[in-house]
């Protein structure tokens, strides 16, 4: 079965959004997310848009730290599951996520084939 998992989110620049978002990765995460402009609003995407690209396959709920990015480049990162959430879906699964920025936001996109 085919899923696609979408997440918009504003580009915020504020102490709270950050401090909010940190909650969000682990230290590595974090550094890995460093190298681009925005990573870590394209990181909190990246994981919304996996949760809602998987979660309707699955109706397991994961949180935002039981799945981890592993890379990023210009226009895709890559997460990995810490937790098996379903059939398909164990833990060690890499998925990739496609990003943009446009007109002040990031638009983020999880495609999942069967």
């Amino acid at each position: 079965m085919t899923s696609l998992g979408i997440d918009v989110e504003a580009v915020v620049q504020t102490a709270e959004s950050h401090s909010a978002l940190a909650y969000c990765f682990t230290p590595d995460e974090l550094e890995i997310l460093a190298a681009t402009a925005d990573g870590p609003i394209l990181g909190f995407a990246a994981k919304e848009a996996l949760f809602k690209a998987i979660n309707p396959l699955t109706h397991v709920f994961f949180d935002f730290l039981d799945a981890k990015i592993v890379g990023i480049d210009n226009s895709s990162m890559h997460l990995e599951l810490l937790v098996d959430v379903g059939p398909g879906h164990l833990r060690g699964s890499n998925y990739k996520a496609c990003w943009r920025h446009f007109e002040g936001h990031v638009l983020v996109a999880v495609r999942l084939f069967a």
